[in-house]
């Protein structure tokens, strides 16, 4: 089966990140992906088109629009038509240009001429993925791009997790909240239904924003109706309602 990305690509009105990367990369690149949306950046990929948009358009139009444009470097995104034309246009367009090289490939001389200005980094030579995200976090631009990395945040909005059957609700008041039955380690309590996983399903926030992701749940979390990848993960918004295995919440925006 095709390996999909957990996290939607971002729409709005805020500094973002394109990423660019061949799709015979898809698995190497939707862990980055996944891995900096934890980290509270703004992604847009290619998940962001829907069926029936005029492909290049839709890529020209973010990748006009985005701050940093991240180019994910294989073997595969070297040899791609799609992937050098992407590189060409942000550079033409100036944008901040990170290029990430998974494995350590010779790029051809039109490539490294292209890039010879960029911010390049070896994510190979790193001991471990905090280390090397720790590193990227200081390119040019990836602040910006960042929920909690600006230098004037907007006054945080105070959200909760309210229960329809008994009005019972908590306050989200960190920036990782679990809810499941386990009365030791979930912050949303759920109890008498033993078909929710003790953690069954976390939310993160970063800034203003927040995500929900399914906890490898044994069976499942839905989202308006729609059911989550196991571990996957979903933009929260205003009155959405969460469904974990016959129990219905609701997430609200108290100020």
């Amino acid at each position: 089966m095709e390996k999909m990305c957990r996290v939607p690509a971002y729409e709005g009105n805020e500094k973002y990140i394109f990423f660019s990367y061949c799709h015979q990369d898809n698995e190497a690149a939707f862990r980055l992906i996944e891995k900096l949306t934890e980290k509270g950046y703004r992604i847009w990929y290619d998940d962001g088109i829907r069926a029936g948009e005029d492909w290049p358009e839709v890529i020209a139009r973010h990748l006009d629009a985005c701050t940093v444009f991240l180019a994910f470097l294989t073997e595969n995104a070297a040899n791609s038509h799609n992937c050098r034309k992407e590189i060409t246009f942000a550079l033409e367009q100036k944008k901040q240009v990170v290029a990430v090289k998974d494995a350590p490939i010779q790029l051809s001389l039109g490539m490294q001429m292209q890039l010879s200005t960029s911010h390049m980094l070896f994510r190979y030579e790193y001991a471990s993925d905090e280390e090397f995200l720790a590193k990227l976090s200081k390119a040019n631009g990836f602040a910006d791009c960042c929920g909690s990395g600006q230098d004037s945040p907007p006054e945080q909005k105070i959200y909760c997790i309210r229960a329809q059957a008994n009005g019972d609700f908590k306050y989200i008041e960190s920036d990782r909240f679990v809810i499941g039955r386990s009365e030791t380690n979930a912050d949303f309590i759920i109890k008498g239904n033993k078909t929710v996983s003790r953690e069954h399903a976390i939310i993160t926030r970063s800034g203003n924003t927040y995500y929900i992701k399914d906890n490898n749940s044994t069976n499942g979390t839905k989202v308006n109706g729609k059911r989550l990848d196991r571990g996957g993960y979903c933009l929260l918004k205003d009155g959405d309602t969460i469904y974990l295995s016959g129990e219905y919440l609701q997430f609200l925006l108290i100020r």
